[in-house]
């Protein structure tokens, strides 16, 4: 979705078997370069991700990008998604 795609994490906090980052992400998509955030709480287990919970800042992507272009977006992910159900 996102051509030259750069994630920045600006803060990271570890607590116990606990990471919080927040993080940047910038790109281009169908033509508009786009900035939002995003924050990823990751559960360590012997010094690997066992489980990761993040959230974006997915209304301020689609605000960027306006109407026409978040439509375009939605159906780009649908036909992709149509497609991997349709792999055996």
């Amino acid at each position: 979705m996102l051509s030259d795609l750069e994630v920045e994490v600006q803060v990271q906090v570890a607590q116990g078997d606990r990471v919080v980052s927040r993080f940047m992400v910038t790109g281009t998509c169908r033509g508009r370069r786009v900035r939002f955030g995003g924050i990823t709480i990751s559960r360590f287990v012997d010094g690997l991700i066992a489980e990761d919970w993040s959230v974006t800042d997915s209304l301020g992507l689609l605000r960027q990008l306006g109407p026409w272009r978040s439509i375009l977006v939605g159906l780009d992910q649908w036909r992709t998604a149509g497609r991997a159900r349709r792999v055996p």
